[in-house]
């Protein structure tokens, strides 16, 4: 599976790093007045109940994330949380939580009203019936990992609640390959021997449900790993995210008590439901779930920080509701994209892809501060597989598994020799698109580059030296006669397969050694610049060739066969960044384009022809495809796109879309801030996104014309260009 720049498993430009990478320090600066008003129109408001959970609306904050939907007269919400890996390394859900109320405001013929309220970060849900006025918000603090449900009603109602989980019993993953309930873990497909997913452990507790999930240390899929590839005296240097990792929580709420157990099936899953009920009538009430993942030594040491946790000396209700509200509203300020913003109309393709835009970026601001990456095949918002293609596996199954966290989709992992993978032999390029968004990051943000800093220099010198010594075992010689590195066997991306001097990887090597030449000597030695220089000097040459008597850029020196779907020949335009619009010329990469065969105008899933059209200024085919991409999906949530080539949500689909659109907005290389470069005169714009060097641009465009610029700080301005390039364009100021 191909990307471009990914983390956190979904892929980033500079300008989307601001999604993902600030820091809850950052996003709680003090903000001008409220400015927020060009949000409210893409707020998502139902007025019917949903069908079932394919028809879920996220929610979430931190590292927590929820599928909230009232099916038949009930609400219902999926809980997942960054970290909950069990011993396969699949990627389970903590669990369901159902609730109920009598008088009952959602039943047949109820007024009905469920709305995502992005401004603040939480779902409301109201219900009118026979007089009786019930709003439901759902909510989750994020500097806590805690679910909140308040319930207000206009009279005295009952609360019926419950947490249901259906990992009761262990249970043998059968295998079928490429579709299988092994595909859920991926790690195990093909394994020939028995697999089994290990049950969980849920009680009433007094008046609350504890449940939790200890993966048993002695059935690791890591232990297995570690002798599988005969690391077995490295064992102690190898970090081993499994052993005593734990997961799972306490529901409680105050007034509420046991009400007993009960089982049920839902979309053909069997589940154990662990009730509450409010020991009285009243008009408000409070649920909360309080979470909690850790490894430990023992399980108590488990139990007793979850404890301390939930018993904790803590914010009121209000407060944490007031930090989480000002969090969300500092989150929104950082940055924006608002196409139409005068003439708000869903049925305009322009404007809903903006509302889109914020959407899927609402998805991956509730993994701000996650243990690990939003995963590229879902996030936090997956739900049941019977409802995406049919597989009765549950609501924890995704396709491609839990655990992968690389560029490529595929383990990026030292190996026993080669791996014996057809889509991945010899595709090592991906660590250097991690490698490269470290240093960009960077170059972005500032911070502090040093705990990133050996991870990017063993990247670079892996392939130096592999090569260097895979071609002495062929020729006698570490360089070819011209003293350049022989890069092969490789693969370029995982397309063209047995490739020499794959395009991909030469550019991924020059961007990150012309990075780390950049950074200061107190960062990089001169004795390791000297290295980097003349490492610079030994990559071969792109891979120029002629098609039709056109120059256009090949995807290797030389391969053996074509397979999957990838354009790996524009790297070196992105993600890898060398070569820019107006800097460079663009006629090779458009006449590659034109005489490419391999897939295009593909807007599933990681697809970036988007991103390509604007990086090669081609303004009508960056709109036309964007468009196509950021569309809304066919799912009842705008933004739950796929399952394209891997799930729903597919995030890699969202991810790809908004860069794809940003780039047509703003582009930087280098210094230097192009504005406008691919975007279409007819389409009224405000923008807000962020360049390198701590640099803030804001832009209002109308008409044809920018009526008003920001650059912050004012020193940058002398770097902002216009397109077409060469007119350096002054700031204009706000009155």
């Amino acid at each position: 599976m191909n990307s471009g720049v990914f983390t956190r498993g979904i892929l980033l430009s500079g300008a989307l790093l601001t999604a993902v990478h600030a820091s809850p320090s950052e996003l709680l600066r003090p903000s001008a007045a409220d400015d927020l008003e060009w949000l409210k129109p893409y707020h998502v408001v139902w007025t019917k109940p949903s069908l079932n959970a394919s028809e879920s609306m996220p929610c979430g904050g931190g590292d927590l994330g929820l599928n909230v939907w009232v099916e038949n007269g009930e609400m219902l919400c999926y809980l997942q949380r960054s970290g909950c890996f069990d011993e396969n390394n699949e990627y389970l859900k903590l669990g369901r939580l159902r609730v109920r109320l009598d008088p009952n405001p959602f039943a047949a013929g109820a007024t009905f009203r469920q709305e995502l309220k992005l401004r603040e970060g939480y779902v409301e849900i109201a219900g009118e019936l026979a007089g009786l006025q019930t709003t439901i918000k759902v909510w989750v603090e994020v500097h806590r990992s805690v679910v909140h449900v308040e319930i207000e009603a206009s009279q005295p109602v009952v609360v019926n609640a419950a947490y249901e989980n259906w990992r009761m019993a262990d249970k043998i993953l059968p295998e079928n390959p490429g579709k299988g309930a092994r595909f859920g873990c991926f790690s195990w497909e093909t394994y020939p021997g028995e697999i089994i997913r290990y049950r969980d452990d849920v009680r009433h507790e007094g008046n609350a449900v504890c449940f939790r999930h200890r993966n048993q240390d002695d059935k690791l899929l890591f232990d297995y790993i570690v002798r599988q590839q005969g690391l077995q005296k490295d064992r102690d240097q190898l970090v081993n995210t499994q052993k005593g990792r734990t997961f799972g929580g306490v529901m409680s709420g105050n007034g509420f008590v046991d009400d007993g157990t009960a089982e049920g099936n839902y979309q053909h899953t069997p589940f154990k439901a662990w009730r509450l009920k409010s020991a009285r009538t009243a008009r408000e009430h409070h649920l909360q779930v309080v979470t909690h993942v850790a490894q430990t030594d023992t399980l108590k040491q488990w139990q007793d920080a979850l404890a301390a946790e939930n018993a904790a000396r803590k914010p009121s209700l209000k407060d944490a509701r007031q930090a989480t509200v000002q969090w969300w509203a500092n989150f929104w300020r950082r940055s924006h994209i608002v196409i139409a913003p005068d003439q708000p109309d869903e049925n305009d393709k322009r404007w809903q892809i903006a509302r889109n835009y914020q959407l899927f970026r609402y998805q991956l601001g509730c993994n701000v501060r996650g243990e690990y990456p939003t995963k590229f095949n879902g996030g936090n918002f997956t739900f049941d597989s019977s409802l995406v293609g049919g597989q009765p596996y549950g609501p924890d199954w995704r396709a491609w598994g839990g655990g992968s966290f690389t560029a490529q989709n595929q383990r990026l992992l030292v190996e026993r020799g080669v791996q014996a993978n057809g889509a991945a032999s010899y595709h090592w390029e991906s660590q250097l698109e991690f490698a490269y968004m470290m240093l960009e990051h960077h170059r972005f943000f500032g911070g502090d580059l040093q705990p990133d800093l050996p991870f990017i220099r063993q990247a670079v010198r892996f392939f130096d030296e592999h090569y260097q010594a895979c071609w002495r075992l062929r020729s006698g010689q570490p360089l070819d006669a011209n003293g350049r590195l022989v890069i092969f066997p490789s693969t370029s991306c995982e397309s063209y397969r047995g490739a020499r001097n794959p395009s991909d990887l030469i550019a991924g090597l020059s961007a990150c050694l012309e990075s780390l030449l950049a950074l200061d000597d107190r960062l990089v030695t001169p004795t390791d610049k000297r290295y980097y220089r003349a490492y610079l000097k030994r990559l071969p040459a792109y891979p120029y060739g002629e098609e039709q008597g056109n120059r256009i850029l090949q995807p290797a020196e030389s391969w053996q066969r074509y397979a999957n779907s990838e354009c790996p020949q524009f790297y070196p335009l992105f993600p890898f960044d060398r070569f820019a619009l107006g800097r460079d010329d663009m006629e090779v990469f458009r006449n590659t384009w034109k005489h490419g065969t391999f897939a295009k105008n593909m807007v599933q899933s990681w697809h970036q022809d988007g991103i390509f059209f604007a990086r090669m200024g081609l303004t009508a085919e960056a709109a036309d495809y964007n468009v196509r991409k950021l569309e809304n999906s066919p799912r009842r949530f705008p933004t739950f796109w796929g399952p394209g080539h891997d799930w729903v949500p597919d995030h890699n689909w969202g991810g790809s879309g908004m860069i794809g659109l940003q780039e047509m907005l703003m582009q930087t290389i280098g210094d230097r801030i192009l504005l406008l470069p691919a975007w279409p005169k007819d389409w009224d714009v405000d923008f807000k996104l962020h360049a390198p060097n701590q640099t803030t641009i804001e832009c209002s465009f109308r008409v044809g014309k920018i009526k008003k610029l920001i650059v912050s700080p004012h020193e940058r301005e002398k770097d902002v260009v216009v397109y077409p390039v060469g007119d350096v364009l002054r700031p204009i100021p706000n009155h």
